[in-house]
């Protein structure tokens, strides 16, 4: 639909990562940037974090300690968690003293 309208000069993205990848990527088949393919002046892209749409509390405690390195001895160390590239789940945990 961007492409389509000529009306449309600038765009502001806003995505999780692997949104804003796929974007990234739209026109690179044709040697394009995603701003040529677009048809876009510029393109603007804002970034966000992954984040687990867990219905309570308690799920997301229950699905964070199936993360590799977590487990149920380091459910409370966790700070923050994302899904990557690589296509798993990645935690950032608090250093233990």
């Amino acid at each position: 639909e961007v492409a389509r309208d000529a009306s449309l000069r600038r765009l502001l993205f806003c995505g999780v990562g692997c949104a804003v990848q796929a974007l990234r990527r739209v026109g690179a088949r044709d040697g394009q940037t995603a701003e040529q393919a677009l048809g876009l002046d510029a393109l603007f892209v804002l970034g966000t974090h992954c984040v687990d749409n867990s219905p309570t509390p308690a799920a997301a405690k229950a699905f964070v300690t199936t993360i590799p390195g977590v487990g149920p001895d380091r459910v409370d160390d966790v700070r923050a968690y994302e899904f990557m590239p690589d296509f798993r789940v990645h935690a950032r945990l608090r250093t233990r003293q």
